[in-house]
């Protein structure tokens, strides 16, 4: 048995019962995660220059 889970542009399966692999399910979301961390980081002045040039702040 597994439910779905959907969210804006995911989407997860989870399998219950014995034979559960929630656990790798959530890591690869929380290296995901930490993935879009690093990009945010490693671009944060990007990122601000184009938001203070879109709404002129």
């Amino acid at each position: 048995m597994h439910v779905h889970d959907h969210c804006e542009r995911r989407e997860a399966k989870f399998w219950m019962g014995p034979r559960s692999n929630w656990r790798r399910i959530m890591g690869e979301v929380i290296g995901e995660i930490r993935q879009a961390q690093n990009l945010i980081k490693a671009h944060t002045d990007d990122i601000q220059n184009v938001w203070r040039k879109h709404f002129g702040s």
